[in-house]
């Protein structure tokens, strides 16, 4: 990341609290023994104001997304964007220029797309589509049926199935772990006990039963 402290003044953000910022950024260095490196970029893994300064930097992007009229939603750097159209090839186009238009703005604010963690997936009623392909870098855009997405499993036809089943696979090997702390000789008391299993067992309980009910 590249502090742009001139969009921290259009935020109104106090000349002060500015000139704090830039001298949080100048003179950093790294040193490892006898070897030391200056730091141009980024903020320190953990620190307190590197939110702060990240919604700064990228809301930037946001803000280009919504001017194409794009619905995106982000949460820290996890972003997820929706786009629609009435046929394939005019909702693959939006994706390219969308794409494009994303690498363009994060290489002016200094920040690098991941593209390993890049993904796409195209929403269906039914039938099967042939997708074009979508590339950034060279590298071709991964196609999933299913992903997951700030601890809730998606699929391409929003029917929640992979979410309960996932959900019904943690829940289940949480059980023998907490039989074992559980037992009646020894262990947590009672009222423990119960804020345990409320707390892990209990919050998957829906997806855990949904998982058992005939589909028929």
């Amino acid at each position: 990341m590249v502090m742009d402290f001139g969009r921290a003044q259009r935020l109104q953000v106090p000349d002060h609290l500015v000139k704090m910022m830039a001298s949080y950024f100048d003179g950093r260095k790294v040193v490892l023994g006898d070897s030391s490196i200056w730091i141009e970029r980024g903020c320190p893994q953990g620190s307190v104001v590197g939110p702060l300064l990240w919604n700064i930097s990228f809301n930037y992007i946001l803000e280009n997304l919504k001017k194409k009229m794009t619905r995106s939603y982000a949460y820290a750097d996890d972003t997820l964007i929706l786009l629609s159209a009435d046929t394939v090839p005019e909702l693959y186009g939006k994706v390219s220029r969308t794409v494009e238009q994303i690498e363009k703005d994060m290489n002016q604010a200094g920040l690098c797309l991941n593209v390993g963690k890049t993904e796409l997936m195209l929403m269906k009623k039914q039938g099967t589509i042939i997708a074009p392909p979508i590339k950034i870098k060279g590298t071709k855009l991964r196609l999933k049926g299913e992903f997951k997405y700030l601890g809730v499993w998606l699929d391409d036809r929003l029917s929640w199935k992979p979410h309960v089943r996932k959900v019904y696979e943690k829940g289940m090997k949480l059980i023998p772990k907490l039989a074992a702390l559980t037992r009646n000789t020894f262990g947590y008391s009672n009222s423990t006990r119960r804020v345990m299993l409320e707390g892990t067992i209990g919050a998957y309980a829906c997806a855990m039963r949904a998982q058992c009910l005939p589909t028929d």
